[in-house]
């Protein structure tokens, strides 16, 4: 589950095709019974539910209406609750509170400049994401060859970070930039549960062909 600050799902109900309604998180009972209003499917909530980075969404599952979402719950909204007495924002406060440390120290050795990399020799570069397990944590490492170039702190699905890098990196070395390569120890961490993931890294390379 994802504790964050802020969030655009907070404040603000979108509109969803079907009209899906909201529930609070910490409301959410995966155990309470959900009716699909369009052909009357009844089942438990969690044995439909659907993970995202920032939600849960439920579908029926004979007509495949949105029935439910529910936006995971930002740090203030858990504290608020856990003082409220309720025990499962107790139970989990500790943990997200420990998830918005490391974002916090994470964003902190974020790679920012290009004039944070070295200088590389050669014509077309190809830069290794890697990933690392060390000192207890995980880590995304950036290689060329058998150099390591750059090194932070990886982020769970972080193709994001991906596409923010390689700009970083283009940015640094021009034309001469041919790939950011995801090794296979990286593609886990890198991709997660987003099944267009690979594909958007493929696209962020192929770009790379399209500088004049």
């Amino acid at each position: 589950m994802n504790g964050k600050e802020s969030d655009t799902w907070h404040g603000q109900q979108p509109t969803v095709p079907g009209g899906a309604k909201f529930l609070d998180f910490w409301d959410y009972d995966p155990d309470d019974e959900l009716e699909c209003p369009s052909c009357g499917w009844s089942g438990r909530r969690g044995d439909i539910a659907e993970e995202h980075r920032d939600l849960l969404d439920f579908c029926c599952s004979r007509c495949d209406k949105m029935l439910l979402i529910v936006p995971f719950p930002t740090v203030v909204e858990t504290r608020a609750a856990a003082a409220a007495g309720n025990p499962r924002a107790q139970a989990e406060l500790s943990s997200l509170e420990a998830a918005q440390t490391r974002a916090r120290h994470a964003r902190s050795l974020e790679l920012r400049e290009p004039a944070q990399l070295p200088e590389l020799v050669g014509g077309q570069l190809v830069i290794d994401w890697d990933f690392e397990e060390r000192d207890e944590e995980k880590w995304t490492i950036l290689r060329h060859g058998d150099r390591e170039i750059w090194c932070e702190l990886a982020y769970w699905e972080g193709y994001t970070r991906f596409a923010e890098m390689l700009e970083i990196l283009r940015a640094r070395y021009g034309t001469r930039l041919a790939e950011v390569h995801p090794t296979r120890a990286s593609e886990l961490y890198l991709y997660g549960d987003r099944l267009t993931a690979h594909e958007k890294i493929i696209e962020l390379n192929a770009s790379l062909r399209d500088d004049p």
